[in-house]
């Protein structure tokens, strides 16, 4: 099975407040494997 994935994490600067996106992309495929979005950061 030929699998590779690379993870990215950033942050969104809104009217409110600092939103962050986390996204895992699938290489091979080129389609998003999961995200999450969040108002904080933690260490789940």
């Amino acid at each position: 099975m030929n699998v590779l994935w690379v993870a990215d994490a950033t942050y969104i600067l809104t009217d409110e407040e600092f939103l962050y996106l986390a996204v895992v992309l699938g290489v091979l495929s080129r389609r998003i494997v999961g995200w999450a979005m969040s108002n904080h950061l933690s260490r789940n």
